[in-house]
């Protein structure tokens, strides 16, 4: 069973070179592509775990029939860009014997882990590390890569359903009952370490990204805000189906670029194997990369959070306050007020 018979573009893209220079953006093709296939697996078995039938339903090929898929082409990769067994099989029982599992976390981990790389494939600068691919190496990764891409696109056509029709409706939020919410915080005080420039000031209004945290009555402490605040507002956000773009049950630290730039002092840089989107809008073309995917669920997101989830959305719209504690209640009613929004409180 092959997915040669689907014409679906894909906006990621697999680097033939990739950026080493400065130690603070060094970015690693092979350690990205990595990630990206273990962001992807765990979503499949999300979907098997917690919307099998739904999705089967809704589908040529069954969950299973997908994870089969993806299995036999990650395991060539693996293969191939680890081709001395010896390394894979002593780390795989290094792992073992400190419980990590293999088929989940290890065979991801390997390329972060291990420095070894097929020479064959990989082009390898005097420090050991890798630069990008060779001819050969770009030819058969470059094949593996897109049937992996083109997975992740067939399944977000159904996953994104799902979101919208468990998400609590704008209408119906009640936080001493049950709900499922996407959430940002906004905080009374600046918490990044940029500058006040004009040109920042500019980037960051025209951004049209927003990274939210999903949250529900027993996962809502699980948000983004930083430690050294006291004072800050929780902000429902909500958007069109189309408009979610990717979720990682932890930081997926998203960037957005504007006509190719990203502003912001501390930053992630990101090869197009982890590019999400690619809009224009106003006459300006917008970006987003992340360690995500765009077929993760809700259900596997709120299951498996890791301090927070990320959850991006497109053109999202604020449709609520929610104030987190007794010395935000001013501020939270000042944004409120100025948003005209509807303001809530947790059940203390």
């Amino acid at each position: 069973m092959g997915l040669e018979k689907y014409n679906i573009k894909t906006i990621r893209k697999l680097p033939k070179t990739w950026n080493s220079s400065a130690i603070s953006e060094k970015v690693f093709g092979d350690i990205e592509f990595s990630i990206y296939c273990d962001k992807l697996f765990n979503s499949l078995i999300g979907i098997k775990k917690y919307y099998k039938n739904d999705f089967n339903i809704n589908n040529s090929y069954t969950i299973d029939e997908y994870i089969n898929i993806f299995n036999s082409i990650y395991n060539n990769f693996l293969e191939l860009a680890i081709n001395d067994k010896n390394i894979t099989t002593e780390y795989f029982e290094y792992c073992k014997n400190n419980k990590i599992d293999i088929n989940s976390k290890a065979r991801f981990d390997i390329f972060d882990k291990i420095q070894y790389r097929n020479k064959d494939v990989f082009r390898i600068n005097k420090n050991n590390e890798t630069i990008g691919f060779t001819k050969y190496g770009y030819d058969k990764v470059k094949e593996i890569a897109n049937q992996l891409f083109i997975i992740e696109k067939l399944c977000a056509f159904t996953t994104r359903k799902f979101w919208k029709k468990e998400l609590t409706d704008a209408n119906k939020i009640n936080l001493k009952s049950n709900f499922k919410i996407l959430v940002k915080c906004v905080f009374s005080e600046k918490w990044r370490p940029d500058s006040n420039s004009k040109e920042l000031k500019q980037f960051l209004n025209n951004r049209i990204y927003t990274s939210t945290s999903l949250i529900d009555k027993k996962n809502k402490e699980k948000i983004f805000a930083s430690s050294r605040v006291d004072t800050f507002a929780i902000m429902i956000m909500d958007c069109d189906e189309k408009d979610i773009i990717c979720a990682s049950n932890k930081d997926s630290y998203s960037e957005e670029h504007i006509d190719n730039q990203n502003l912001i002092k501390d930053k992630k840089e990101f090869t197009k194997i982890l590019l999400q989107d690619n809009i224009a809008i106003n006459g300006k073309n917008h970006k987003l990369f992340a360690e995500a995917v765009e077929c993760e669920t809700p259900k596997n997101i709120l299951k498996n959070i890791k301090r927070y989830s990320e959850v991006n959305l497109r053109s999202a719209k604020p449709i609520g306050i929610i104030c987190p504690n007794l010395q935000s209640e001013k501020f939270c009613q000042k944004q409120a007020k100025k948003l005209n929004l509807p303001l809530y409180s947790f059940e203390k």
